[in-house]
């Protein structure tokens, strides 16, 4: 059985069978490795300053503006789509 791995963080991966072939021990491994990335990083975000989280959001939503992203637009067409549903619904009856 030829079992590569790309990486340490990646599952191995068998190319004869096609499939992932992971023994309980290998996934708790690789789940709490992720655990300990998702701490760190929610540590980090935590430490770190208002005002570049702000910088952040900020940049995010200046890419949405640029990228032509529906805003409040999509809310009201959500509630089309609600009221649509309950006339039909209203139908079946």
């Amino acid at each position: 059985m030829d079992c590569r791995v790309a990486s340490d963080h990646h599952l191995p991966y068998d190319w004869q069978e096609g499939g992932v072939h992971v023994d309980k021990h290998l996934a708790r491994a690789y789940r709490e490795r992720w655990r300990a990335v998702e701490a760190v990083d929610s540590s980090e975000l935590r430490r770190s300053p208002v005002g570049w989280r702000l910088q952040q959001m900020d940049a995010i939503y200046t890419l949405a503006v640029g990228l032509r992203l529906p805003g409040k637009a999509c809310s009201d067409g959500k509630a089309a789509v609600y009221e649509r549903w309950a006339r039909l619904k209203g139908r079946m009856r």
